[in-house]
């Protein structure tokens, strides 16, 4: 090695450390050992100091300590305070290594006698043909390589390079491991939003085709019920053949003038069928806007009121009138008749009329007995009832009533003495056969469902179905 070289690398900052531990040390020493022309050696050889500041002792004590106890010639305190030493340069917290760096090469080196002569030669000597060998990165990595052979025969490096790399591996594999980690997440959080979406249309199908099911199995009901309906009319037809044929052959055996036994259906006027079956149009049930207006509430209604008085005349075994009328109603249970001073055009106004709470009572009347039954009119409590029943729906049902419920009629009313409605007589006959709903019956007999609404409500109020 050249005299110029090796000056070059000779020309080294000597720098000493006081008052640091931990990882400030170990920042400060991987830092400087890391330099080619810095060298961390005993305070009593450096020609730099670095001072820790912040280290909580007396400032003026530790700075005169410093300066009785070491030579050198450059000192620098590290702190976080403004602090300002006699002889000392204030590195101030946060600092970078490139501040460090350019404050400690900042400091002048001092030369011997010969080093001195050997850089005024190299400057005589110096040309622009050579300049590039001093700037090149050969130049550099060789000269690099030199200091570090130099401070690995002196000893003066704290932090080896081995451990510098085992360090660097260390960070690299946690870099790692925290990247793998994050994408793991990552993938994690896509397979699970992917997951929940075919959950959802899972769902979704699932849903769709229970929807489908469903409406399948409407049809299916509805194709049922239209063929059920077709198979009774048809029945119903055939019966109604055979009857004619009967009676044909009956009026032949027994010749002209004979009285045919079937009682012809009484004649209805209008008014009379209006005041029974109202004039509501069919509507679809299956709508709910719809649906509600076939029903009503017959809370403080008279045919609640007579329902309850002849329950209770039956209950005690003792005649009951209902108080609170512009006239006089008595039960008497063991006739079954009704005393009334109402005709019907008033009866059937109070049918409709909505009483309040308290203003229709019932009280029990002992052994009481009218004395003139000449002013009051008389009526079976079955024909009573089916007619206030009949005037009070009005073509309606009462609330809690189910048109699509299969139910058989057990009594048939004899139109002879009960109030007759359109179509009565055949409802009559067609329910009693079997179990069917009012809608089986609007189907089989193709009459309006204000009529069956109105023979069911009668029926209802008087307890002639079972189900």
């Amino acid at each position: 090695m050249s005299f110029n070289k090796r000056s070059q690398l000779e020309n080294v900052r000597k720098i000493a450390l006081i008052g640091f531990s931990g990882p400030n040390q170990a920042m400060f020493e991987y830092c400087l050992s890391s330099e080619v022309d810095c060298e961390i050696v005993t305070a009593n050889t450096a020609h730099i100091l670095i001072v820790n500041g912040d280290h909580g002792e007396d400032d003026e004590q530790l700075c005169q300590s410093i300066v009785e106890n070491y030579p050198a010639e450059c000192r620098v305190v590290v702190s976080i305070r403004q602090l300002n030493w006699d002889g000392f340069r204030l590195l101030k917290k946060p600092h970078s290594a490139q501040d460090l760096l350019t404050l400690l090469r900042s400091f002048s080196m001092p030369l011997s006698e010969t080093e001195s002569q050997v850089t005024q030669q190299a400057k005589k000597e110096i040309n622009p043909n050579n300049i590039d060998f001093y700037r090149s990165r050969d130049y550099a990595r060789k000269r690099q390589g030199e200091a570090l052979k130099q401070k690995l025969m002196k000893g003066n490096l704290v932090v080896s390079a081995s451990d510098r790399l085992v360090q660097q591996i260390e960070a690299d594999i946690r870099e790692q491991e925290e990247q793998l980690k994050r994408e793991l997440e990552a993938e994690k959080a896509k397979h699970e939003a992917i997951l929940a979406k075919k959950k959802a249309k899972k769902l979704f199908l699932l849903k769709k085709k229970k929807i489908e099911e469903e409406k399948r199995l409407k049809e299916e009901q509805k194709k049922l019920a239209a063929q059920k309906a077709k198979k009774l009319k048809q029945k119903l037809l055939d019966n109604q053949k055979k009857k004619e044929q009967l009676a044909k052959r009956a009026e032949k055996a027994e010749k002209k003038d004979q009285e045919n036994t079937v009682t012809p259906a009484p004649v209805l006027t209008k008014e009379q069928i209006l005041q029974c079956c109202g004039n509501a149009a069919d509507v679809d049930l299956s709508r709910s806007d719809e649906r509600r207006t076939i029903f009503f509430n017959p809370e403080g209604s008279l045919l609640v009121k007579m329902t309850e008085a002849v329950d209770l005349a039956v209950k005690l075994d003792q005649p009951v009138e209902i108080t609170g009328l512009p006239g006089q109603m008595f039960v008497f249970p063991d006739q079954r008749l009704f005393y009334t001073t109402f005709s019907d055009d008033f009866l059937n106004q109070l049918a409709l009329t909505r009483f309040g709470y308290g203003e229709l009572e019932i009280e029990p009347k002992g052994d009481f007995q009218l004395e003139d039954t000449t002013k009051h009119l008389a009526e079976n409590i079955e024909s009573l009832i089916w007619k206030v029943a009949l005037w009070t729906s009005r073509g309606r049902l009462l609330n809690g009533m189910d048109p699509e419920k299969l139910m058989q009629l057990t009594v048939q009313p004899n139109f002879e003495s009960f109030q007759a409605i359109p179509d009565g007589q055949e409802i009559s006959e067609v329910w009693s056969g079997q179990q069917m709903t009012a809608l089986d019956i609007v189907r089989i007999l193709d009459v309006p469902q204000r009529v069956v609404f109105t023979f069911m409500c009668g029926a209802y109020s008087l307890g002639w179905f079972q189900e």
